[in-house]
């Protein structure tokens, strides 16, 4: 996993990457991610789940696939692998969004076979 974590941390921008299970448990993580990883995972996990039951349910669009959010400093992307674990990205502002979702793409699934 870290090996892939490694990958997606050579994309220009990116600060850290971590794989979180969505009970919001970290199980590894790479670069400089702020605040703390395990609070990271823990405080996203519950903003996961709550996305993914909003696309199924409210808006009927099925499983969540990405989600990203972007703020003053930069942004964070989510992607589910599979039912008990995601991917996220955390990136500064000056970013390739394309070239981070690439990496994020190909990144989960490797990870989807790996896991």
């Amino acid at each position: 996993m870290e090996d892939v974590l490694e990958m997606i941390n050579r994309t220009p921008g990116v600060e850290a990457s971590l794989i979180v299970g969505k009970d919001g448990l970290l199980i590894t993580s790479l670069g400089e991610a702020q605040p703390d990883p395990d609070f990271l995972g823990a405080e996203t996990a519950e903003l996961l789940q709550n996305a993914d039951a909003g696309m199924q349910e409210k808006f009927e669009k099925g499983e969540l696939g990405m989600m990203s959010l972007e703020a003053e400093n930069g942004h964070i992307f989510l992607k589910s692998i599979n039912e008990v674990t995601y991917l996220m990205v955390l990136t500064g502002t000056d970013v390739s969004l394309g070239m981070v979702r690439y990496a994020i793409d190909s990144a989960s699934k490797t990870l989807k076979e790996q896991l």
